[in-house]
């Protein structure tokens, strides 16, 4: 099949395209389709560049124009969409309900002879907005509506979680849908699993290798900055000997009122900063990590989301405490590569991550990793799942250009 995908974002700062896009593409690729990945760069249009080609794989930047950002989505979506009827594909998929994306979506639905896929890696209505940042209540709307209009507007749909695939079932209870969480990409995790990673990462946080090490890698929109605080606090009164490395910064500034929490609280000379980490410092960073302390709430947005993190700590071998939301099951089987807690009870994670800084929770990680790289989250696993949506998505667009729709 020919396949267009058409990404949400650049490839950084936000992880859609370069942990969910760009994965499938290259899963599809290497099970013999012809995928063209459009990656619309208004948010970071420094970043486009010349097409990258792979065996059966094309990655192109939409042209912004000199105005970079200052791009309206319209505009933008006329030049993805008209680019999607350049190689006329057989399948169309959008990922995201929203925005530019969102944009495209209509236009493909309505004009094109396409078979036309939606990816929901979020809910991105009211109900999915994080309740710890502020966003404006014109986007929040403008968002809900159009979100609401294309969810039932396709010919089949992908979901990241059980919750979103359980609502695009509720939409459109006939139109096909299919469970692909984040899987292993070997692309993206080259070198992940070599023994010498978890010696650079302990170079980059500059502790010795003995020190035990608890590490919280957050965006820190989870839970309340008061939250990350008794966390970090509670792991390092239970492990007297241990470290807390932080990766991640919020949008709001929030590591900063993190620190100024854990200075109050004395703490603050047993907690390592990296601050915002660079893809070829994640891996390593991971691997040196005894393990990584994972809360959430239990709120629409935290069940709707697979975070992207998860699986990179599954692909690093790294022993994960987190609460049970949402798909911390997917990647963490409690006694095997982690321990799974109450959501909220943050002393519970705090307790559980100590109990899995013994060595023998970091080799029983490492063998699950095996086992589920090897199966459900590989690519080849991805491959198969999408080349069936695609074809049920392509005989129901048959039906619907039959009906003349």
């Amino acid at each position: 099949m020919r396949i267009a995908l058409f990404a949400p974002f650049a490839l950084r700062p936000k992880g859609t395209t370069v942990a969910r896009v760009l994965p499938m593409a290259r899963a599809l690729a290497l099970a013999g389709h012809e995928c063209l990945v459009l990656v619309p760069p208004y948010d970071n249009p420094e970043e486009a560049r010349a097409p990258r080609v792979e065996d059966g794989l094309t990655v192109e930047w939409l042209p912004v124009g000199r105005w970079g950002a200052g791009i309206g989505p319209a505009p933008l979506a006329v030049r993805g969409y008209r680019r999607i009827q350049e190689i006329a594909p057989d399948v169309v998929h959008v990922f995201k309900p929203k925005a530019v994306s969102g944009l495209v979506q209509q236009l493909v639905w309505s004009r094109s002879a396409a078979a036309l896929v939606l990816d929901c890696d979020d809910w991105e209505g009211r109900a999915g907005w994080s309740r710890l940042e502020s966003y404006p209540w014109a986007l929040k709307t403008a968002f809900d509506l159009q979100e609401r209009w294309l969810l039932g507007r396709n010919d089949a749909a992908t979901s990241a979680s059980r919750e979103l695939e359980e609502r695009l079932r509720r939409v459109a209870p006939q139109r096909p849908v299919a469970r692909v969480a984040n899987f292993h990409d070997p692309a993206r995790h080259a070198g992940w699993g070599e023994k010498t990673r978890r010696a650079e990462g302990r170079a980059l946080m500059g502790l010795d290798e003995a020190v035990p090490v608890g590490l919280v890698y957050s965006r820190f929109f989870d839970i309340p900055v008061e939250g990350y605080a008794r966390l970090v606090g509670g792991f390092l009164e239970r492990a007297p000997r241990a470290q807390v490395v932080i990766g991640g910064s919020g949008k709001y500034g929030q590591q900063d009122r993190l620190r100024s929490l854990l200075a109050r609280a004395g703490v603050d000379d047993r907690v390592t900063w990296l601050g915002w980490l660079q893809p070829e410092e994640i891996g390593s960073t991971l691997a040196a990590a005894d393990v990584a302390l994972m809360p959430a709430l239990d709120t629409v947005a935290a069940r709707s989301k697979c975070p992207a993190r998860l699986v990179d700590l599954l692909v690093a071998g790294t022993p994960v405490a987190a609460h049970d939301v949402g798909e911390a099951r997917t990647y963490v089987e409690d006694g095997r590569n982690g321990r799974l807690v109450a959501p909220g009870d943050i002393d519970a994670l705090a307790a559980a991550g100590v109990e899995l800084l013994g060595p023998p929770f970091g080799d029983q990680a490492r063998r699950f990793r095996a086992e589920r790289l090897a199966g459900d989250l590989s690519p080849g696993a991805a491959a198969e799942r999408l080349t069936e949506i695609y074809e049920r998505a392509r005989e129901r667009r048959g039906r619907r250009r039959g009906r003349g729709g």
